[in-house]
């Protein structure tokens, strides 16, 4: 969480994340009533929560973000309702980085033996 908002800097935005993230790990997924009732348990700023955390974490692959389509058809259900769940992008990511790194490094020393 600390390359994502390093605390120095974003010390709200990384405090939230963590709670966010502890709040998500305990469950399958939450949706708008669910994070709702736990902004106003932990005292969580709405716009911080939905403007900067969420999308950042969308963004970089440890949450997943669903729309969830309209049940009926009264004037309250227009909406399409968020769904966050966990995602496994953030590690599959990495892994991903870390094996194209290995190949690299491989490259470079083939190459050092075949000057030598």
């Amino acid at each position: 969480m600390k390359l994502i908002f390093p605390p120095e800097y974003q010390a709200t935005q990384y405090e939230v994340a963590l709670k966010l993230m502890q709040f998500i790990s305990g469950r399958e997924e939450a949706d708008g009533d669910d994070l709702a009732a736990w902004m106003q348990k932990e005292g969580v700023a709405n716009s911080t929560l939905r403007n900067l955390v969420i999308p950042k974490l969308v963004r970089v692959g440890m949450l997943a973000r669903e729309r969830r389509n309209p049940t009926g058809a009264d004037s309250r259900d227009k909406r399409h309702r968020m769904v966050l769940k966990a995602s496994n992008r953030f590690g599959s990511a990495f892994q991903h980085i870390g094996r194209e790194w290995s190949s690299v490094v491989e490259t470079w020393r083939v190459k050092r033996r075949k000057i030598a």
